[in-house]
């Protein structure tokens, strides 16, 4: 049903704290959604547990972009940082997390959680290195997490 906008809070901040992720294969159920909010906490798989991501202060986000094909609408959400260095071990991460699947958790700086890439719609990785052309600049990796969503990200708990 249509009604009129919500009164917006006094505050909005921009931007995402921070964010958590799985693998994809580590959900076999997810929770229903009820207007825009999932109804209980995820459950993972036996063997696994959410990782914890990192990217620079002010350089995570996330986007949710509305389209429409021949088959209807759907949303594509993307979240995209930066995390400084080429160590071996970061090499080596981005390496691995390359072109595979996760489910996402991300809190923005209201405090508010959402579930990403969950409900058949996992969120694919992929990384691109950059070493920066001045020595003021910021060498490291530039990732993102890209999906083709059927539905809005629901708030978690």
């Amino acid at each position: 049903m249509i009604s009129n906008f919500p009164t917006p809070k006094n505050y909005n901040l921009g931007g995402l704290l921070n964010f958590q992720f799985a693998p994809a294969e580590a959900f076999n159920v997810f929770s229903g959604v009820f207007n825009g909010r999932i109804l209980f906490p995820l459950v993972l798989n036996a063997g696994f547990d959410w990782f914890k991501g990192y990217s620079t202060v002010y350089t995570l986000g996330f986007t949710e972009t509305t389209k429409t094909s021949e088959h209807g609408k759907y949303y594509e959400q993307t979240v995209s940082g930066f995390i400084p260095g080429d160590r071996s071990d970061l090499i080596a991460l981005m390496e691995e997390m390359d072109d595979r699947y996760f489910v996402l958790q991300v809190k923005d700086a209201n405090g508010v959680s959402r579930l990403v890439g969950g409900f058949g719609c996992p969120m694919l990785f992929s990384s691109n290195y950059d070493s920066g052309l001045a020595r003021s600049d910021g060498k490291g990796y530039q990732f993102q997490f890209f999906c083709q969503s059927t539905f809005r990200a629901p708030m978690y708990l």
